[in-house]
């Protein structure tokens, strides 16, 4: 028996490399000191997004596009590298907004979905990631798997309600959309206290559909 095997091509909604700094066309900065783009770090030479928040305010940038999930849901890629160092807040984070304010806060939190990992805490007995409100502590998941590392965060929005947190392809979490969030669209929020570190992240793509 013959099988044709087809596939459809990706379809990009978004897709940001930092090549040309913040372009303030595509994302709105908020967070006193605000972020910016570091060039040239290793292993390869590009160019990041350093959200460069304080140790007790987290700074960032909100995407001007917006995205609806609609019937084939809505992936989102953010590569990530971290270099937890000190024994204060060290946050890397990545979400979805719904009802972006504008203007916007000087605070604000990770968005309506999120996935974000914390580095050493005064309050905090070791690191820990969180997706939603949960906070797995299987050592696997521990932060120094990533640390100095490029890695592949993803946010993936089913149709039905739910998201999936994976890093590096691996499911982390399940999560419940809020149902205020459901419908709307959606917004990408960059956030973390980064100042001083190597807490960066890289490219980010927003694709239509379920990609894992």
């Amino acid at each position: 028996m013959q099988v044709n095997v087809t596939f459809s091509p990706v379809d990009t909604l978004f897709d940001e490399r930092w090549t040309s700094g913040i372009d303030t066309a595509k994302w709105i900065l908020f967070g006193n000191p605000k972020p910016q783009v570091v060039r040239n770090v290793p292993p390869d030479g590009r160019s990041v997004f350093l959200n460069n928040g304080d140790y007790n305010h987290g700074s960032g940038a909100v995407s001007r596009a917006q995205f609806q999930v609609g019937v084939e849901g809505l992936t989102l890629e953010v590569e990530g590298w971290a270099n937890f160092t000190g024994g204060f807040w060290q946050i890397w984070s990545v979400g979805l907004l719904h009802d972006r304010p504008d203007p916007l806060p000087t605070e604000l939190s990770g968005g309506s979905i999120h996935l974000g990992f914390e580095g050493h805490s005064p309050r905090l007995a070791r690191p820990g990631w969180a997706c939603a409100t949960t906070t797995p502590t299987t050592g696997e998941w521990d932060f120094r798997s990533i640390n100095r590392r490029w890695r592949r965060f993803v946010l993936q929005i089913r149709p039905d309600g739910y998201y999936e947190c994976l890093v590096e392809g691996g499911l982390l979490a399940t999560a419940r959309m809020p149902s205020e969030a459901r419908g709307r669209p959606l917004s990408i929020v960059l956030r973390g206290h980064s100042v001083g570190t190597e807490i960066y992240h890289g490219r980010v793509v927003v694709t239509r559909g379920l990609r894992y």
